[in-house]
């Protein structure tokens, strides 16, 4: 009897891409399930508004740092919903991907004419405060 040889096959440069791409996508996939890493600045936010237990907010603004902080890869964030305004930043590192800081909540949910607060941001030497806040009275 004679046995069948079977053919290795070789595997070409675009097989081993198309395969490492797949893990990679993969990867991707369950750490964006299991949100072990957060790829987007808004992901950083919605831990913020957990952690202070606002409930889900919406941005207000989003602003570059002064450069007097020299914060490379940070964005500010002013988020609201009807109970709630937060004033934070978020930060960019290689290996976590964007994560908050800790920021400022207002709760608005009493009746008032304005809710008013004010948040400070630090690096080094350099200070920066933010004074924000919603009015309610459309009289003011």
């Amino acid at each position: 009897m004679k046995r069948i040889k079977k053919k290795n096959r070789v595997e070409t440069r675009k097989h081993k891409a198309m395969r490492r791409m797949l893990i990679c996508l993969a990867a991707l996939t369950v750490f964006s399930a299991l949100h072990l890493y957060t790829f987007m600045p808004m992901q950083g936010i919605r831990y913020q508004e957990s952690q202070s237990g606002t409930g889900r907010t919406k941005a207000v603004a989003r602003m570059l740092p002064p450069k007097e902080l020299r914060l490379w890869g940070t964005l500010f964030y002013l988020t609201a919903n009807e109970n709630a305004v937060i004033m934070t930043y978020v930060r960019f590192h290689p290996l976590v991907g964007w994560f908050d800081s800790l920021g400022a909540s207002l709760d608005c949910s009493e009746e008032a004419a304005i809710h008013a607060g004010q948040w400070s941001a630090s690096h080094e030497e350099a200070y920066v405060q933010y004074a924000f806040g919603r009015v309610d009275d459309p009289e003011i």
